[in-house]
């Protein structure tokens, strides 16, 4: 019943061009292999068979440019971060209402995250992130803070390269950089780091 309902939801309110269905990680998988022009996956966090967390690993090896969401009726920190580390690009409550759908998933299809307010995940050993709360601004070159700025902005490789007349490669090599810095695995979590850490403001955006 929620999935329809979310179907409904992603026709009449989202802009959704086409909406398909799938009721498990297989069956999402097997769709992703027969339709290139998918743009956003959304997956329940509680899927039987294939969790949604193995599911959004798998669809990021599938299409590495697929945005995927978590979709979920906890909203326990430690789900939002197993989330982000297996590749989602946003977080988003079951209980959210309508507009707060729409402006998420807008969001996140404008190449920034979505998650809800983050702390640090209660008994993690390694917190994606955990590096950013505790270093300085000036644990990133000034180059460096510019490429994250425009990473912020959901700009990808190609266009910061554009912004900063640079060679898309220097771009990668920084972006490998900010990642070390700031203990992350990838873009996501990079920008809530930068947005959330502390001291991390007004230096990036």
């Amino acid at each position: 019943m929620w999935r329809q309902g979310m179907v409904l939801f992603l026709r009449g309110h989202a802009a959704a061009t086409d909406v398909l269905e799938a009721a498990s990680g297989l069956e999402a998988l097997d769709l992703v292999e027969r339709h290139d022009d998918l743009a956003l996956a959304l997956v329940d966090l509680d899927m039987r068979g294939m969790g949604g967390l193995e599911t959004v690993t798998r669809l990021r090896e599938r299409r590495p440019g697929l945005r995927s969401v978590v979709l979920s009726a906890s909203d326990r920190q430690d789900d939002v971060w197993r989330s982000l580390s297996a590749g989602a690009c946003g977080f988003i409550s079951k209980s959210a209402d309508p507009q707060e759908m729409k402006s998420a998933l807008g969001e996140v299809m404008g190449g920034r995250p979505c998650v809800p307010t983050l702390g640090t995940p209660s008994g993690a050993a390694v917190v994606p992130g955990q590096a950013s709360r505790a270093a300085s601004p000036c644990s990133l070159t000034l180059r460096q803070q510019e490429v994250m700025s425009l990473m912020c902005r959901g700009l990808p490789n190609k266009s910061i390269a554009q912004e900063l007349s640079l060679t898309e490669k220097t771009v990668k090599v920084h972006v490998g950089a900010i990642f070390k810095v700031l203990g992350v695995t990838n873009r996501t979590q990079a920008v809530i780091a930068a947005r959330g850490g502390a001291g991390w403001g007004a230096a990036l955006l």
